[in-house]
């Protein structure tokens, strides 16, 4: 199953981008799971939490119209 490669060109949506390819390229369906899984532990420091909304935003807008 390839989907493309990570793009590096999102600072902040690159993760995003490539689940996205991966569900609609390969027509994948969601996963339900019990409340208290633990599907992740972020930092709140990271580089997401560094940009302007704007910057966020923006790569989001880009990330959508690329994509269609």
């Amino acid at each position: 199953m390839i989907s493309g490669l990570y793009d590096e060109s999102f600072i902040l949506h690159a993760d995003y981008d490539l689940m996205y390819k991966i569900i609609c390229k390969h027509k994948l369906k969601g996963m339900a799971m019990d409340r208290n899984h633990m599907t992740g532990i972020f930092n709140n420091f990271g580089k997401s939490s560094k940009e302007s909304k704007f910057s966020y935003f923006y790569e989001e807008f880009k990330h959508i119209k690329e994509n269609n």
